[in-house]
């Protein structure tokens, strides 16, 4: 089975709209992914209490995250692609 790897970006943002909702997806999707290879991939400076309580998906730490417009989601992908290699 193939690893899937999630942008935890989403975290590290207020919590209203999009990230609201992605938040409630991976909420639903947690108990559903039970024997499936899924993680999240967070920055470092996210605040301990934005850290899920997940089952099932598990969470990695991304120490090379950057901020910044399309060059963050550009260097986000890279990096998450990197810690799948």
């Amino acid at each position: 089975m193939k690893k899937v790897v999630l942008s935890g970006k989403f975290l590290n943002s207020k919590i209203n709209g999009i990230p609201r909702y992605a938040m409630e997806v991976v909420k639903h999707m947690d108990p559903l992914a039970e024997g499936m290879d899924i993680e999240i991939c967070y920055p470092t400076d996210l605040a301990a209490d934005k850290i899920p309580d997940l089952k099932t998906l598990s969470l990695c730490l991304l120490e090379k995250m950057e901020k910044g417009g399309i060059f963050f989601a550009a260097k986000n992908m890279l990096d998450v692609k990197m810690h799948c290699m």
